[in-house]
């Protein structure tokens, strides 16, 4: 496939999976305002808009943390199948500190 098809095939699909997800948000808004009301709703947005930041700052060195630590136990991402072992390796490493985290959080309460 030549660069020029592959831009407009793939600008395709991000516009059409951009449309998706927002009609997926207006989906959620209608319900989401039929359920809590206009009140509701409107403590719902600043608590919304808080509660992204958090995740965004939180989320935010994952990555790099779990990248460190595949390399403190001398694991190579891409030894179980290349490239997609590194995904697959740094979703599992990344969900067992998730949990790990969260037991440990249990525990202390």
């Amino acid at each position: 496939m030549s660069g020029g098809k592959k831009l407009w095939r793939d600008a395709a699909v991000l516009t059409l999976s951009s449309l998706a997800l927002r009609c997926v948000g207006l989906l959620f808004q209608v319900l989401l305002a039929g359920r809590l009301g206009t009140e509701g709703l409107g403590l719902f947005q600043p608590i919304l808009s808080v509660f992204g930041l958090a995740v965004a700052l939180a989320a935010a060195g994952a990555a790099c943390a779990v990248s460190f630590l595949l390399r403190l136990l001398g694991l190579s991402p891409n030894f179980v199948f290349g490239p997609a072992g590194h995904i697959l390796l740094t979703a599992a490493a990344y969900a067992a500190l998730t949990l790990a985290l969260s037991r440990a959080r249990r525990v202390k309460t």
